[in-house]
């Protein structure tokens, strides 16, 4: 049987030195590709600086764009931070040295508009994005996320190491470039509507049934404007041509005029005759969506979701279509009148349509207010969240 040949300690040594010298040169490789990454980043950045500058220097000093009072102290500040010399701010923004020196004059007499911000935080969140951006940058570049974080808990803020990165990361919104956006404007097809009424969306859905005679399906008219649902109505069986003007007349009854446009899908009760004849007469422009393309009927499907994920469904597997008709007709006033939109900013489709302005609270004092939650119908599907204070 052969025997394991040992090597002897100074081979092991010599082994594990070019191991380590190794490990150390590819690390050493890695940090100065690294480096050469940075300074070529460094030397874009400062040519993309130097040519921005250029540009603003061949517009006459009056016709400037001018810094407002938050923009001036934030370029104080940064001046202070980086210990810069008047002359150095004055070329790197493009102004002049005189400027420069009355912008400290006005800082130092303390007057209000040099001081105040574009916009107050009008809520804890928006407090807390404003010190974490500011922290940022009066903070050394050493001091992490966890710091600043620490530094709001000091200030009496909750903000975690998380929210601090969420902030930090979040880049604003680049304007929109004209030019780009306009090859594809014929492209897409949006809905344009310019108040309430003036165009809806029709459409259709299945009601989940085990058992009774045939299916029950939902028609539903959705305003665009106020994302609100107009009007409702069940069926058994495939809805008809004539279910389907039926909901238009009530929908029409419920804006007080004839819609201007209305958009469906490519169901056969929306191509009969009898249905393209009554809009001629209403004077109602029709036109059909395409699924899965924006400017579509997906504002109805979201609310199909959103009706079979809050409406249990267990008294329509043996119900009727009058039973079915009327949890819908709840379902609709809650979903108007109470159930905040994203994207009506919170608001509900009611407030969008009556014209109604969100009512700012200050922070609630536990001791003075009470929050009170009920509910629409026998079930606990559908809230009413209310803030009411008390004695």
């Amino acid at each position: 049987m052969p025997t394991r040949r040992h090597r002897p300690p100074v081979l092991r040594l010599l082994a594990a030195a070019s191991a380590y010298f190794v490990v150390k040169a590819r690390a050493f490789q890695s940090r100065r590709l690294r480096l050469a990454a940075l300074l070529a980043e460094n030397a874009r950045l400062r040519e993309l600086v130097s040519l921005l500058q250029a540009r603003l220097a061949a517009v006459p000093p009056p016709n400037r764009p001018r810094f407002n009072p938050w923009q001036r102290l934030r370029i104080l500040a940064f001046q202070v931070m980086h210990s810069l010399k008047v002359e150095d701010i004055a070329n790197a923004f493009s102004i002049t040295e005189t400027t420069v020196r009355r912008w400290w004059k006005d800082a130092r007499s303390a007057k209000p508009e040099v001081v105040r911000p574009p916009r107050t935080p009008g809520t804890k969140t928006g407090l807390i994005h404003e010190l974490t951006c500011l922290l940022r940058l009066a903070l050394p570049v050493s001091m992490g996320t966890r710091t600043i974080a620490g530094h709001l808990y000091r200030l009496g803020l909750a903000g975690s190491r998380s929210t601090v990165q969420r902030i930090l990361k979040k880049k604003p919104r680049p304007p929109d470039t004209p030019g780009v956006l306009d090859r594809f404007a014929g492209k897409v097809r949006r809905i344009n509507a310019k108040y309430f009424g003036h165009t809806v969306i029709l459409d259709f859905t299945q009601a989940p049934r085990a058992a009774g005679d045939g299916d029950l399906w939902i028609g539903g008219v959705l305003d665009v404007y106020s994302r609100s649902l107009v009007a409702t109505r069940a069926c058994k069986g495939q809805p008809t041509a004539k279910f389907a003007t039926r909901l238009l007349v009530d929908a029409t009854a419920a804006i007080g005029c004839a819609p201007k446009h209305s958009i469906s899908d490519q169901g056969v009760q929306f191509k009969s005759k009898r249905f393209k004849k009554w809009l001629k007469r209403r004077g109602i422009k029709h036109r059909y969506g395409a699924v899965g393309e924006h400017g579509s009927i997906a504002f109805l499907e979201r609310l199909w979701r959103t009706l079979k994920e809050n409406i249990p469904w267990t008294w329509c597997i043996f119900g009727s279509a009058f039973v079915l008709q009327s949890h819908v007709a709840g379902f609709r006033r809650w979903y108007n009148e109470e159930r905040p939109h994203s994207a009506l900013k919170g608001a509900a489709p009611d407030d969008i349509r009556i014209g109604r302005r969100r009512r700012t609270r200050v922070m609630p004092d536990t001791g003075k207010w009470k929050l009170t939650v009920n509910w629409v119908g026998a079930t606990r599907d559908l809230p009413i969240v209310r803030l009411r204070k008390v004695a």
